[in-house]
């Protein structure tokens, strides 16, 4: 797995980018599950389920006191979780609100964590497959650019890099175009070898002041 893909801070971004649903349907192109995962895309609750896109549910403070018990910054931090486990805290967040981007975000870091640290994180055990959570995430709102941008890093943090790359396009064709989303894409297009492509991307965002160029110099070594 390439370690240059910028894991980036999502909320400064979502609030840039606070859209309506967009009346564009989309495919989930998720892997598929393995045959004895079941994933329940019921997504009542008693609470939830709240969508993080809403404005509306920000100025009710219907998302800032789930983040404040349940989504805390040592969770972001992978250290510890506030009223249980991470994994505990992170379901909950994800059970009321389905499409929260760093909780959606976290679960991909926490789920690998578990893999490649298996004794820190001895203790946690997800209650939903990532990809659940992220089916979870487009069956509720399936047109939010944003879902396809988080989506796509996961897939390249698990070295799927046809499915990420499939995953940035789409977020692109949503409306999602940014530096970031550029340089990270260019990430994905190196590791596939389509270096042409990857060179654009790196320009993109090196005219949008990105300012990490880690992608430029990967491509310059191989004559891009």
């Amino acid at each position: 797995m390439s370690a240059d893909v910028c894991y980036f801070s999502v909320k400064p971004l979502i609030r840039l980018f606070l859209l309506g649903s967009l009346l564009v349907p989309v495919a989930f192109v998720s892997a598929k599950l393995q045959a004895s995962e079941f994933c329940d895309l019921n997504l009542a609750s008693r609470v939830g389920p709240r969508d993080y896109f809403d404005q509306q549910h920000h100025k009710a403070g219907r998302i800032g006191i789930v983040e404040r018990i349940h989504l805390t910054p040592e969770m972001l931090r992978l250290e510890k979780g506030n009223t249980a486990s991470i994994s505990d805290d992170l379901n909950y967040t994800l059970t009321v609100i389905p499409n929260h981007p760093a909780a959606l975000d976290l679960a991909s870091r926490l789920d690998r964590a578990i893999r490649d640290y298996p004794d820190r994180y001895r203790r946690e055990t997800m209650k939903r497959t990532v990809d659940c959570y992220f089916q979870r995430a487009f069956r509720y709102t399936p047109s939010q650019p944003y879902l396809h941008y988080i989506f796509a890093i996961h897939l390249h943090r698990n070295q799927i890099y046809e499915k990420a790359a499939d995953a940035y396009t789409q977020a692109q064709r949503l409306g999602l175009n940014n530096a970031e989303l550029a340089y990270n894409f260019g990430l994905t297009l190196f590791e596939l070898k389509r270096y042409d492509e990857a060179r654009k991307m790196a320009d993109n965002a090196k005219a949008l002041n990105y300012p990490f160029d880690a992608l430029q110099q990967k491509l310059a070594q191989k004559g891009f």
